[in-house]
């Protein structure tokens, strides 16, 4: 039975008044999902606030991508209106939903049978979770489940100031992406339960280890569509291709996904010796002290990756 006074909208994103614009989206960020409904938000919000008694007033649907974006996620921005007791004024929380495509066709042939979603998962349960460093990484994840369905919800970034740049990242924002990312590799590498449980290991990494390389938990996905900004601080998303290989992947990934022209050519030095500084810095500040590469280790494994990738 739906919960007295909980009326579900999902907003038809102005097609009536612009024909064309449905063709923005993916049908999947078109068509919510049944089960993602009042009951669904209603339960995991009590749980997450912890009151029983949590009232709902109201929840809206939006498409959280456009067409292009290429997630393999079907995700929806949520804004859920709840009451504590009938005497407050109605609260608003803001959410992103992440789920699996549902409509038959190529992507979900694709995902059925993957382990996106877990791998994911593992990274806030197993990773995330035991980083020591006081540096936020990404969204909160509020809620996750592989069964009956896979979902994960999140907080919602945009109401909190931070946009996806739809161009090439400037200087000063990719100064901030790799300065994020070193750190999430350094806190990472802190952890020793990455290569022994990630449930993404590269073949390299188990069978092939090349001799004077150095392997670490990769973000997997470093390109501007994974990243939001607030100024020129940033926080990363999407976890779900995470991997233990090549500590130089991200790196060579970021050069041809997240430069121009310009700035590959003129500050990507200066860019790739700030990233391996706050690397070293952060491992240091987290008390690791293991053997680690030397700048010009880690030059000469990214110019072997990338000849072995050409």
């Amino acid at each position: 039975m739906p919960f007295k006074g909980f009326i579900v909208k999902i907003f038809s994103f102005s097609f009536s008044s612009h024909p064309n614009e449905c063709e923005s989206y993916d049908s999947d960020e078109v068509d919510v999902p049944q089960w993602l409904n009042s009951h669904f938000f209603r339960k995991i919000l009590t749980q997450y606030f912890k009151i029983p008694e949590l009232r709902f007033v109201n929840v809206k649907f939006f498409p959280a991508s456009a067409k292009g974006d290429y997630y393999m996620s079907v995700m929806f921005r949520v804004v859920v209106e709840y009451e504590i007791s009938k005497n407050d004024d109605a609260s608003k929380i803001f959410l992103i939903s992440k789920t699996m495509p549902e409509q038959e066709g190529p992507a979900k042939e694709l995902l059925d049978e993957s382990h996106i979603f877990k791998t994911e998962i593992e990274m806030f349960e197993e990773i995330l979770r035991e980083m020591g460093d006081n540096t936020s990484f990404g969204a909160s994840c509020i809620y996750h489940s592989l069964k009956p369905q896979q979902v994960m919800v999140f907080e919602d970034l945009l109401p909190l100031g931070y946009a996806i740049v739809r161009r090439f990242a400037n200087a000063e924002e990719l100064q901030a992406a790799l300065t994020k990312l070193a750190k999430w590799h350094a806190v990472a590498q802190s952890t020793k339960r990455e290569i022994q449980n990630c449930v993404n290991i590269r073949r390299e990494y188990r069978e092939n280890r090349q001799e004077n390389s150095y392997y670490m938990l990769s973000h997997g996905d470093f390109h501007l569509r994974n990243i939001m900004f607030s100024g020129v601080e940033c926080l990363l998303l999407d976890f779900q291709m995470a991997h233990v290989g090549s500590m130089t992947s991200d790196i060579i990934y970021a050069m041809y996904a997240l430069f121009d022209a310009e700035i590959l050519r003129e500050k990507s030095d200066e860019l790739i010796y700030n990233y391996f500084q706050t690397f070293l810095n952060t491992l240091n500040q987290i008390g690791y002290h293991y053997q680690l590469p030397s700048l010009i280790q880690f030059r000469h494994q990214m110019i072997k990756k990338e000849i072995m990738q050409v």
